[in-house]
């Protein structure tokens, strides 16, 4: 909820900042990929793991392979120790089939491997000071910290992290989408869309708009002044 304390209009009634989002399950995890086709699946106690190109092993989430090395990969989800899930519904409520590949309605999700590699974000790795842009006191900042597949949101009341989730498009814009590591609540995960504008916009996995959560210090400043003139105008007014 956006309140102004001093004018008592809530974010509903000011209707500013929402804007449309679209977020794409087969863009999900299109720049989680990693390159692996020098990389080697095994098999113990009838559980399969795999093995990078570096050594180490797949584990904690998901990762695109092109196990036959024909140029086309799929995608699997490992837990905690590095054991592929199969037949199963992930985590994070996706489905895979016998063979461990994610499947959307029966289909094999596949992408080029060749491009995996591709896809820059949107910001780049730093740290970053916003203003809360849900709060009327654009004094109120939050420090931004992107570090490869994490984000975090630093504040006065704590840190909140978020793992990277895939590719958003806002507004037609291609968004880096970041999913709340601890989130319960109905209607999907939290979602962070880092946008090219120099904003971030919050959402969730199974909603269809957005609104703007933290932006820079200058914009919500400048927003919230023209707020209070209007707001001052329209009472001369009445």
């Amino acid at each position: 909820m956006f309140t102004v304390t001093d004018t008592r209009l809530s974010y509903e009634e000011l209707d500013m900042k929402k804007v449309t989002v679209l977020v794409t399950t087969i863009a999900m995890m299109s720049a989680m990929a990693l390159t692996s086709v020098a990389g080697t699946w095994g098999k113990s106690n009838d559980k399969w793991y795999y093995l990078n190109e570096d050594g180490s092993y797949a584990t904690s989430g998901w990762q695109w392979i092109d196990g036959d090395n024909d140029g086309v990969a799929e995608c699997y989800y490992f837990d905690g120790n590095g054991w592929l899930l199969a037949n199963t519904t992930t985590p994070d409520g996706y489905t895979v089939n016998a063979n461990g590949a994610w499947i959307k309605d029966g289909v094999v999700q596949q992408k080029n491997s060749s491009s995996q590699s591709s896809y820059s974000r949107v910001w780049a790795d730093g740290v970053y000071t916003l203003a809360d842009a849900l709060n009327s006191d654009y004094t109120k900042e939050v420090t931004i910290t992107i570090q490869g597949d994490k984000l975090s949101v630093s504040s006065a009341y704590g840190t909140d992290t978020y793992t990277y989730w895939g590719k958003g498009v806002l507004d037609g814009k291609t968004t880096d989408a970041f999913a709340y590591d601890n989130s319960t609540q109905e209607g999907g995960r939290e979602l962070l869309l880092v946008a090219d504008d120099g904003k971030i916009y919050s959402t969730s996995e199974n909603d269809s708009e957005a609104y703007c959560a933290y932006e820079s210090i200058e914009e919500h400043k400048a927003s919230i002044q023209k707020f209070r003139e209007e707001y001052k105008k329209s009472m001369h007014q009445n």
